[in-house]
């Protein structure tokens, strides 16, 4: 499947603004993203974290290259942060992402080069936490399935277990399940601690 992938991504032909560095993998994530063909996958060659969150995908056309990145940055809390420090300033303001209307077709077709750099960023600021909503309980930014998996397989701590049973259940075999997993406050302090962890944050 890797070869494969690869494969695909050497077709393309899109240069990596960052360097020359190659992806493991096309930059799917089990039970949440699939990269068309006609994407390729562009890892920051010197990524500030163990693991990309925001993952930047190339693609090119008859107008030229752009880059869409996944998850979508906007409405994240190291967005937010970007905003508020005033940092990057014409290169979120180039694609709306400090604007209270966010114009989503900007921020799917960016220049590849200015996607990297803003993953940097986003990346730079990463920190998981537990957030109680009142009448919900989540791990913001939200945790995709495909990590959850790598830090049980990995052998994940007290706290856990059950959830870990869970993600198995719902996302370990060959179909996802498409069903919500809730949980209490305390197995999502546990999660992203983990996922902190997984990423190689330093939470302060």
């Amino acid at each position: 499947m890797t070869i494969l992938a690869l494969a695909a991504c050497q077709l393309t032909g899109i240069e990596n603004p960052t360097g020359t560095c190659l992806p493991d993998d096309d930059g799917s994530r089990a039970c949440y993203h699939s990269p068309g063909a006609d994407s390729q996958y562009l890892p920051h060659c010197d990524a500030p974290l163990a693991h990309e969150y925001w993952r930047v995908f190339g693609m090119e056309d008859d107008t030229g290259v752009t880059a869409y990145m996944i998850p979508r940055p906007d409405g994240t809390a190291p967005l937010d942060a970007l905003c508020a420090e005033g940092s990057h300033g014409d290169l979120l303001a180039a694609y709306t992402l400090c604007d209270a209307s966010v114009d989503i077709d900007l921020v799917n077709a960016m220049d590849p080069a200015d996607a990297l750099d803003l993953s940097f960023a986003l990346h730079e600021r990463l920190v998981f936490s537990a957030v109680d909503y009142g009448d919900m309980v989540s791990v913001e930014p939200w945790a995709p399935p495909s990590d959850v998996l790598a830090i049980c397989d990995a052998g994940a701590g007290d706290g856990l277990a059950e959830l870990c049973e869970t993600y198995a259940e719902y996302y370990g075999g060959e179909t996802c399940l498409d069903i919500a997993v809730g949980f209490d406050l305390e197995t999502a302090a546990a999660l992203a601690a983990a996922m902190n962890d997984y990423y190689g944050v330093v939470a302060e």
